[in-house]
Formats: C-alpha cells, sequence, structure tokens
C-alpha cells in the first residue's frame, strides 16, 4: 500500500513541476509578445490568444494525467471558467464567427484591443496560477486508500428524508419566486428581473434563499432513487421545470448549471457516459446551444410568446456555436473594463472584497440600511462596474477581474489560493469511488448547480451567501444524521 501511495504522490508531483514549467512559458511568451505590440497590437493579441487556448489544451491533458478523468466536477468547472474568461479568443484564433457580441470591432466604453490584449495575459495566468492552486489542492489522487465508512444504503435514506424536508420548505417559495420573474420578464423582459432585484426587500431576500433549496433537494432525491426509474423520470420532471422557467425568463446560466449537475449525478450514480452516450450528448448540446442563443436574443423582448421563440430559433441554428461563445466570452469585458479604471479612477481593494464577502450573510439593517452594506461598499464589484461605465444593463463580473482589483497584477496569486479553495470542494473524490464516498461526491455536484455561476461570472460575495445560506446547512443536517445513524448502530 505503501509503494502505491508513493506512486500517486510522484505522479502528482510530477504534474506539478509540469505545470510550472508551462507557467514559466507562458512568461517566456508573454515578453515575446509585448515586443511586438508597439508594431503590430492585433498580431500580439493573436499570439497571446492562441498561447491561451494551447495552455488551456495542455491543463486539461495534465488533469485527466492526474485524475484519470475529464468529465468530472472540477473539469466542467474549468471548462467553464475558461468559456467565460476567454472563450472569444476561440473565435479570433480559429476564425469562427463570434456574432455581434464579439469584442474584435467593438469600442463599448473605451475598450481597445491594447485593452484586450493586458486582458487576456491576466487572464491566462490567472486560469493558469489557478490550475496549479488545483493541482496543489486535490484530493482524489491521495484516496487511494478508501475507507468505506457510512453504509450507503443508509446514507440514500438520509438523502431521502433530508430531500423531502427542504424540498417541502423550498416549494412555496419556488413557486412565488417563479412567478414573480415569469410576469416581470413577460411583461418587461429579462433586464427588468435586475431592476427588480437592485430593489429588493427582506422578504424577497428570504424568498430567493428558500427557494435556492429547491434544485439541492431535488438533486438528493435524485441520487437517493438512483435504482428507480419512475421515481427518477417524476424527480427530473420537477427539475426540468426550472430550467423551462428559467430559459423563459432569459436565464441561461441557471439552467445550464442545473443540466450539467443532472448529467454529472447521473454519471457518478446512475450510468457512466460513454462513447455512444457522448455522440448524443454533442447533437443534443449543438440543439441545446441554439436555444440558449435564441433565448439571448429575446430575452429582453417584452411580451414574448412561443411564435417568437420557435422564429428566433431557427435563425439561431446557422451559426450556433460561435454566437454562443461569443456570447459567453463577452465577459472577457469585466477584466478589461476595470483595468481601464483601475488605478487610474479608482484604487485597488488590497483584499477589502473578499473580507467583506463573509459579511454578505448579515443583514444590512445592522449597518444602517443597504447602501451602507460593507458587502455592498467593497464586494458588489459588478454593480461598481456598471456604475462606474454609467451602464444601463448589469455587465457581469468574473473571478478573474475580482483578483485584479484586489492586488493588480498580483491577483494571479489570490487564483492560486482560489485554485486551491475550489479544488477541496470539488476535487475530492473520482466517479469510481462515489459509491464509498457519497456525501462528497454528491455536495462536489452540488457546488457545481449554485455556487459555480455566481463564482465564475458574478463575485465571491454572491458565491458565499449561497454557499453559506444553503449548500452548507443541507451538508451540515446530512453530516450530523449520517452519524447519528452510524452511532445508533
Amino acid at each position: 500500500m505503501k509503494n502505491g501511495k508513493y506512486k500517486v504522490n510522484k505522479k502528482k508531483s510530477i504534474i506539478i513541476l509540469f505545470t510550472i514549467l508551462l507557467i514559466a512559458f507562458q512568461f517566456i511568451f508573454i515578453e515575446y509578445a509585448k515586443s511586438i505590440s508597439n508594431s503590430n497590437i492585433d498580431k500580439a493579441v493573436i499570439i497571446v490568444s492562441w498561447l491561451s487556448i494551447i495552455s488551456f489544451i495542455l491543463e486539461l491533458i495534465l488533469w485527466k494525467k492526474l485524475t484519470n478523468e475529464l468529465f468530472s466536477p472540477f473539469g466542467v468547472f474549468f471548462v467553464v471558467l475558461f468559456v467565460f474568461t476567454l472563450g472569444q479568443t476561440i473565435g479570433w484564433t480559429f476564425g469562427i464567427d463570434l456574432g455581434t457580441r464579439d469584442w474584435w470591432n467593438r469600442n463599448d466604453h473605451g475598450m481597445t484591443h491594447q485593452l484586450i490584449f493586458d486582458g487576456i495575459i491576466y487572464s491566462s495566468l490567472s486560469l493558469s496560477l489557478f490550475f496549479l492552486g488545483s493541482i496543489i489542492g486535490e484530493k482524489i489522487t491521495s484516496n487511494y486508500k478508501k475507507n468505506k465508512k457510512n453504509n450507503f444504503r443508509q446514507l440514500l435514506l438520509t438523502f431521502e428524508k433530508v430531500g423531502k424536508f427542504f424540498l417541502f420548505i423550498s416549494i412555496p417559495a419556488f413557486i412565488i419566486q417563479s412567478y414573480s420573474n415569469f410576469t416581470t420578464a413577460s411583461q418587461s423582459g429579462y433586464a427588468s428581473l435586475y431592476i427588480e432585484q437592485s430593489g429588493s426587500t427582506t422578504f424577497k431576500t428570504i424568498i430567493d434563499i428558500l427557494a435556492n433549496f429547491y434544485q439541492p433537494s431535488l438533486l438528493l432525491l435524485l441520487i437517493s432513487n438512483k435504482d428507480k426509474k419512475k421515481n427518477r423520470l417524476i424527480i427530473l420532471f420537477f427539475m426540468f421545470i426550472d430550467v423551462f422557467i428559467e430559459l423563459f425568463v432569459g436565464g441561461r446560466s441557471n439552467a445550464v448549471m442545473t443540466i450539467l449537475g443532472i448529467i454529472l449525478a447521473y454519471h457518478y450514480f446512475i450510468k457512466p457516459i460513454n462513447k455512444k452516450n457522448m455522440t448524443k450528448g454533442v447533437i443534443g448540446g449543438y440543439f441545446g446551444i441554439a436555444v440558449l442563443n435564441c433565448i439571448a436574443k429575446i430575452r429582453d423582448i417584452p411580451n414574448k410568446n412561443l411564435t417568437t421563440f420557435f422564429t428566433t430559433l431557427f435563425d439561431s441554428f446557422s451559426n450556433a456555436l460561435g454566437y454562443f461563445i461569443g456570447e459567453l466570452g463577452w465577459n472577457l469585458s469585466s477584466i478589461c473594463w476595470t483595468m481601464k479604471l483601475v488605478p487610474s479612477k479608482y484604487p485597488f481593494r488590497c483584499g477589502k472584497s473578499y473580507l467583506a464577502s463573509f459579511l454578505s450573510v448579515i443583514p444590512s439593517s445592522f449597518f444602517g440600511g443597504k447602501r451602507n452594506h460593507p458587502t455592498v461598499i467593497y464586494s458588489n464589484v459588478g454593480d461598481w462596474l456598471q456604475e462606474s461605465l454609467n451602464m444601463s444593463y448589469g455587465p457581469g463580473y468574473t473571478m478573474v477581474a475580482e483578483s485584479y482589483i484586489n492586488f493588480a497584477w498580483f491577483g494571479i496569486i489570490a487564483m492560486l489560493f482560489m485554485g486551491f479553495i475550489v479544488s477541496k470542494f470539488i476535487a475530492k473524490t473520482k466517479r469510481e469511488d462515489s459509491d464509498d464516498d457519497v456525501i462528497n461526491s454528491t455536495f462536489q455536484i452540488v457546488f457545481i448547480m449554485t455556487v459555480m455561476k455566481s463564482l465564475i461570472r458574478s463575485s465571491f460575495s454572491s458565491a458565499f451567501r449561497i454557499f453559506f445560506f444553503n449548500v452548507l446547512i443541507i451538508y451540515v443536517v446530512i453530516k450530523i444524521l449520517s452519524k447519528k445513524q452510524i452511532e445508533s448502530k
């Protein structure tokens, strides 16, 4: 056993070494790109775009070599992180039409190719440092000797009880939230939801927290009924009700996170995904991407109907993949605009956005109102960017941009620590070990469904609130109940 463990540790050390060499190579190549940026900035952008894509592919290969799996919670997280922060580089290097969201020919709010060049460099290095931190923090390869603690069937019964309880308390809030979003988006378009959220009351905040239990509780029930096909279909029906409502109002990200969670749950607990299923998935994925593109085009149209949807959907099939990448990769703008504003007009936050995030769980009344809340002042970086650029819409934000606004170029070191922390939640158990470590396997997927969206394209404060009020509560309840079951035996 010691020899086996030694082999795993040695393998991890080699992967870490290769990753460090890759980062060193990136710095060398970046210096070359900088040397030609003054004379040909467009060529320099293409060079660093290729660098980001090649680095990303190599990092995926290294992760596969380390863990022997690619479709996993971490694999999903890392791919989504790349697409949101550097997705448009795919279009620029391979000549793919990215649609109206393509940053190459736009100059919104002072966007320039020099800003794009700097943004790509920072984002590429950030993702590589994040990856390095994730390798250091992952626990998959250290689980060489499995402790078959907890009876699997007993844990599934616990999942059943906890899932039913939280589903019961979430359904009324879910209905209220869905009806409110449905009517608001139908009458005034998707953008009106953000206006409504900015003036949210204490009652609405409580409703949102309770409604956020809906999907995790259904996921627990889906896993606990892994061997009961009829029950699974009923549970999936209710999970997809939320997906369809999200798509109708224009909330594509939440719908995608739910679908990814369902697929991961099936892969880990019900039926592993094979090459045949992957082929079906590619075909279904293309159709799904066309639907998401359609949603993006019509979500701000008031009084939309099914005719509007199907007419737009037909047009979306012509360049589904390119438009999708362009839409998601739009978020590169957050780091570029942040670099434009900080530190020339606004100071660096020196870690305040992270520290104030831990206060996000404290009601605004303790600070004399919402505008005085430290989280609002220091952590809601997406709102800050919107106000600073005098935008009429929410530009979103990314964890990469948040690291920069706190620590300048040293923010890539912050991304190293973020990778380490995130891996502690989503890189703990492989699919083949899921039955031996069902709790951690499940909450890796819960993290993807609930926290990933906010962490990747919003702010740390938003992700921490969801984690604290929803994920952590369910996790603690399950751990307490499962411990009592073991002690009672």
